[in-house]
């Protein structure tokens, strides 16, 4: 059996935001996937400590936005990124 865990965080941006992910318990093959959507304007994602990001995610205003990670053993590094 698998034994990696999928984590999804939901989050309405109100500003721009920084993510810090605590890698002490992750396994390798653990997923984390961000879904986030900004009203009012346009917010900028940061992901930081913990995490290899493709780059920072802009989510304008309206807009549904996701980031997905997987961890390799030291940290979580970004697979995928879509917007709608």
């Amino acid at each position: 059996p698998n034994s990696f865990e999928a984590i999804y965080k939901v989050a309405a941006l109100t500003g721009d935001a920084s993510i810090v992910v605590n890698v002490t318990n992750a396994k390798i093959g653990d997923r984390i996937t961000f879904l986030f959507s900004a009203s009012g304007a346009a917010r900028t994602v940061t992901f930081t400590t913990g995490m290899t990001p493709s780059a920072t995610l802009v989510v304008d205003m309206s807009e549904l936005a996701s980031a997905t990670f997987m961890y390799n053993g030291t940290t979580y590094l970004e697979t995928a990124r879509a917007k709608q």
